[in-house]
């Protein structure tokens, strides 16, 4: 099960004595049922009366198109590697931009607009 981390700090969490994340803000993580729901569960956020406020970490199939692009965070493959510490992009443009820094600008599999040419029959 996907779920997405919603808030704006990363989230951990344990579960049958295993530690799982951290979810960084926007990021999209796939777990088996039962974790993500207890993920789920454990994310609930309270006020001082013990009322609902939000949840941290919400299924990602239940966040509408708009939101998911608002809290939705790009990051460059390079950071887990430690070959580069640029921080999140917000949109996907800027990442892909970024990432022409690290190897070059993309190469076209084929041309814009050509279409595929049929063999024709020989002789």
């Amino acid at each position: 099960m996907k779920i997405i981390n919603v808030d704006t700090k990363p989230y951990e969490w344990t579960f049958d004595g295993g530690n799982y994340g951290p979810l960084r803000p926007g990021e999209v993580g796939d777990y088996p049922e039962e974790i993500a729901h207890h993920a789920i569960r454990r994310s609930v956020v309270l006020d001082e009366d013990g009322e609902f406020i939000k949840y941290r970490v919400e299924p990602l199939g239940s966040v509408d198109k708009t939101r998911l692009r608002q809290i939705a965070v790009y990051h460059c493959s390079l950071v887990e590697t430690g070959e580069c510490d640029h921080a999140p992009f917000a949109k996907l443009d800027d990442l892909r931009t970024h990432m022409e820094v690290h190897f070059g600008p993309p190469t076209p599999i084929a041309g814009v607009g050509s279409q595929k040419q049929t063999p024709q029959p020989r002789p």
